[in-house]
């Protein structure tokens, strides 16, 4: 008999968090015919502590040059259920996540993709502050349920049968925003609910960061859709606003959405720079040097 949900948590680094991501699923998952899949590139003895202590798990070990969307995507092709959910392991889900994701599916047949926000980390320092915001601000709480184009990979979930038509060149990671772009063109819809909740806990050194955001940034404009040689140039050219513009888009994102967060946001100023120029480096270089392959 079939499973009703796989989870896939990609590991990088994740040492602090890991144990609690995964007591919060398998306490969950008591009651719940499922499985879950840690995919690890970890450096850090992340993959010892899952293990040792989470037996029951299912352990991929890969190479420590794959990034999170590579994790998913190597987790995900041995997802066996009809619904596969995605976190990381730097993220704790609530806990009815798993039950909430499964009640969503239920309720949203014809729903290809759906996800929710990511709550803020409680009690960290500074730089985890500034990771937040470089990648989260675009789904800070509380979201609107509704259709939208994008859900954090990082808190979603997908009906693999949609996922089988529209995701087809899997070697290449599991890069959500191509994935959504193609769930979108086939016709099918992405929904954002509210219910379905992670929060963010205490992340990478911040050089490790820096480094992940580079190449996360040299994957988006390498494989950016509908950007010629003349688009790309001008970008190039442009290279000196770019780093700016993302910070102060994210400032502004913050301003209009959660004006409780801008104390946080003036202290991660300095770190936010850091690591936005990490990815502005890393979009330029993919300006540079396209890739030629399919990217989904």
């Amino acid at each position: 008999m079939a499973q009703d949900i796989s989870i896939v948590i990609g590991a990088q680094n994740a040492k602090s968090t890991i144990a609690q991501c995964l007591g919060s699923l398998l306490e969950q998952m008591q009651s719940i015919d499922g499985e879950i899949v840690v995919a690890d590139s970890s450096t850090d003895g992340t993959d010892k502590i899952v293990a040792e202590q989470f037996p029951h798990v299912t352990l991929i070990r890969t190479t420590p040059d794959k990034l999170i969307p590579h994790l998913w995507g190597i987790g995900m092709q041995r997802a066996q259920a009809p619904i596969v959910g995605l976190t990381t392991a730097h993220c704790i889900p609530a806990s009815d996540w798993v039950r909430t994701i499964l009640d969503e599916a239920k309720k949203h047949q014809d729903v290809a993709g759906f996800g929710g926000a990511i709550a803020p980390p409680e009690n960290l320092p500074a730089k985890d502050w500034a990771v937040y915001f470089s990648r989260y601000s675009n789904f800070m709480p509380p979201a609107k349920p509704g259709p939208v184009n994008d859900v954090p990979g990082d808190n979603a979930a997908y009906r693999k049968d949609a996922l089988d038509i529209c995701w087809a060149d899997r070697e290449q990671g599991f890069w959500e925003t191509l994935v959504h772009r193609a769930l979108r063109q086939s016709g099918r819809t992405i929904y954002m609910c509210p219910a379905v909740s992670v929060k963010m806990g205490h992340t990478d050194s911040a050089r490790d960061y820096f480094r992940i955001r580079f190449q996360h940034g040299r994957h988006y404009g390498s494989t950016r859709p509908d950007t010629g040689a003349l688009s790309r140039i001008l970008r190039v050219i442009a290279a000196p606003i770019l780093m700016p513009y993302l910070v102060l888009r994210i400032g502004k994102r913050v301003a209009q959405q959660r004006p409780d967060f801008l104390p946080r946001y003036v202290a991660a100023l300095p770190w936010l720079i850091y690591f936005m120029s990490g990815w502005s480096l890393g979009e330029i270089d993919g300006y540079l040097r396209p890739q030629s392959h399919a990217a989904i």
